[in-house]
């Protein structure tokens, strides 16, 4: 006779704890109170997680007024490092970027002249508050609707207006960076630097002398955020932010190259000595979101530790076009120099092509770097990693420290 054996289970329930959240793990990181180009109405307010762990934000609750208006009853979750986007009326506010929650911000929306912004638990606790009941510190209205980031320190200022990411309805670019890094944050602008009594040359090694293709990129993180500048350099970080850095002023427009470039080294070779990989092209912007003409950017880096005097030396972008850096130029050491499109007229074609960057003609016109890519994605760069190659970057830095991933293959098109 068989017998049939029954196992018992047991389930033992255990009730799930509710931990109060820790003051400033979700913060108020980016507000777009003036609203977007298409609509002042359509306003955002994307939150951070500063914490290593995902949050629950079922039950949370952002207020106005210091906590009397109900702005908001938050139903997600927010990942670790990640970003929780909140949209005003309905998910269509930032067309191609889904928000996490959307509401009626209290019926009302946000004031224009400043709001108390509160943001409590599940269990009441105020996490971030934000009292600018007196004004808003940051943003702007028409006609560029930019808006108010938050930097490490806790002070709040303006997109940049070269780091954006989304379009509002009406297909314009959202001057601003929903789901990503604010443009301006942790940035450090250089100290004028006096003239020496002679630039340094650069003076490229033949690359079969060359043992590796690396370079360095980052520098000591700043102790403190300065004001940013009006120069279009920036002194590089250790950390992945961009900088608040406008194209240069003033610079001569673009012109056919009528002779062959010479990469032969000169007959005399000046001190100090300084590689190509001290000064290249570290990132490219060939279609940006929305609206291509005059956004679209190149970034020249000086990883040396000199002053390097660029008066003279040029770009050659697709139809050999070229661009001369104007006289009296000059890039410190571990710095950015970004050149915007509109004044270098030089296009970048979104199906591909190449930038070379070659020293003045007065020092043999010897190529130092070149850029070759091809189909990028909307939104994304060309961008330079350590390794001395080149490869997409979802997350654009003009001005800073490049942001990649880590990938297995590299895009064999890089060239030293």
């Amino acid at each position: 006779m068989s017998y049939l054996k029954f196992f018992p289970f047991f389930l033992f329930l255990v009730p799930s704890l509710t931990l109060a959240a820790n003051v400033g793990e979700v913060i108020f990181n980016e507000i777009a109170w003036m609203g977007t180009k298409a609509n002042s109405s359509d306003e955002w307010i994307e939150l951070y997680n500063n914490s290593s762990q995902e949050i629950d934000l079922s039950g949370w609750q952002i207020y106005g007024e210091g906590g009397k208006t109900l702005i908001l009853n938050l139903k997600k979750k927010i990942s670790p490092v990640g970003y929780y986007l909140i949209e005003r009326t309905d998910n269509n506010t930032i067309k191609d970027i889904s928000a996490d929650d959307y509401g009626v911000f209290g019926g009302n929306g946000l004031s224009n002249k400043g709001e108390y912004l509160v943001l409590k638990d599940n269990l009441g606790n105020i996490i971030d508050q934000l009292n600018f009941q007196s004004g808003w510190p940051a943003g702007q209205t028409s006609p560029d609707y930019q808006s108010m980031e938050r930097g490490v320190n806790g002070s709040w200022q303006n997109n940049n207006g070269l780091s954006k990411n989304g379009l509002d309805t009406n297909g314009n670019n959202i001057i601003g960076t929903p789901r990503a890094i604010n443009s301006i944050s942790l940035a450090s602008t250089i100290t004028p630097v006096s003239t020496p009594a002679s630039v340094p040359v650069i003076i490229p090694i033949p690359a079969t002398a060359l043992t590796s293709a690396t370079a360095p990129v980052t520098a000591p993180v700043p102790t403190s955020t300065q004001a940013p500048s009006s120069s279009a350099q920036t002194q590089a970080t250790s950390l992945p932010i961009t900088n608040n850095q406008p194209p240069i002023n003033n610079l001569p427009t673009t012109q056919s190259l009528s002779s062959a470039t010479s990469i032969n080294s000169p007959a005399t070779i000046k001190s100090p000595l300084i590689t190509p990989n001290d000064l290249f092209i570290s990132e490219i912007m060939p279609n940006p979101n929305g609206r291509d003409k005059n956004n679209e950017w190149i970034e020249i880096y000086n990883g040396s530790n000199d002053l390097v005097g660029l008066s003279g030396f040029y770009l050659v972008g697709d139809n050999d076009k070229i661009f001369t850096i104007p006289v009296g130029e000059k890039l410190a050491s571990k710095s950015f120099l970004l050149l915007n499109s509109q004044k270098t007229k030089l296009s970048l074609n979104n199906k591909g092509g190449s930038i070379k960057l070659f020293t003045s003609k007065a020092q043999g016109g010897l190529l130092l770097s070149e850029i070759s890519y091809s189909n990028l994605k909307e939104g994304s760069s060309w961008a330079r990693n350590t390794s001395g190659r080149y490869q997409e970057a979802r997350i654009p830095t003009p001005g800073s420290v490049n942001i990649l991933e880590l990938v297995k293959n590299i895009n064999p098109q890089f060239k030293e």
